[in-house]
Formats: structure tokens, C-alpha cells, sequence
């Protein structure tokens, strides 16, 4: 599994399913398993939260207080700034989220995912 978010909080993180909000459009591309590449648009992130699955997968749904293990990649994201700031595929093992402790944007992503 793995999961492609942009939230507003200002995080992104990228991997399955991704949120995009308030009409932006941020880009997710590359092979199931690699590092994907994540292409922002200019201005800041958007002011509400969607989400996009972008590979379906065949397991459970992941519903609240869940462990989501998945590959990510965390952006800060403003204005004017894009930097990587958390990335599974640097540290050699995928992230494990528990639904209910994290972020609220990333929890809404995960559960149902």
C-alpha cells in the first residue's frame, strides 16, 4: 500500500491515495514501490481536503484506529517553498500510521482508503 497526500497543513505525502484541495493541482507519477515524483503547482495549497485514489488496491478498507503501513514521501509546502522533509524510501522501511493519532487531513485520507 501506499499513499500519495497534500495536505494544508502544509504536508504532503505520496505513495496509493492522495488528497489535493480547494482546486489544486498537484502531480503524482512513477512506478508502484519507487520513490514517486510529486510536481506542485505555483502558490500555496489549496484551503480543503480531497482525495484521489490513484491505484485501488485488493485489501481491507482501513477504518479508525487502524495501522496504515505504507511508503511516503513528506513535503512542506507554502507560497514559495516545496522541500522534502520526510521520506520512507530514505529511512529503507515504510511508515506505519495509526488512523487515529495522526495528523486529522492524513486520518480522513487513510480511513476508507
Amino acid at each position: 500500500m501506499s499513499a500519495a497526500v497534500v495536505l494544508s497543513v502544509p504536508l504532503v505525502f505520496a505513495s496509493s491515495c492522495s488528497f489535493f484541495g480547494g482546486g489544486v493541482d498537484v502531480s503524482v507519477s512513477g512506478e508502484f514501490g519507487k520513490v514517486p515524483e510529486v510536481e506542485f503547482p505555483d502558490g500555496g495549497p489549496g484551503d480543503s481536503l480531497a482525495v484521489e485514489t490513484l491505484e485501488e488496491g485488493d485489501g481491507s478498507e482501513a477504518r479508525k484506529g487502524d495501522l496504515v503501513v505504507a511508503d511516503y514521501v513528506g513535503y512542506r509546502w507554502n507560497d514559495d517553498e516545496r522541500k522534502l522533509v520526510a521520506s520512507s524510501y530514505a529511512e529503507g522501511e515504510p511508515g506505519v500510521f495509526p488512523t487515529g493519532t495522526v495528523v486529522p487531513g492524513l486520518a480522513e485520507a487513510l480511513v476508507g482508503a
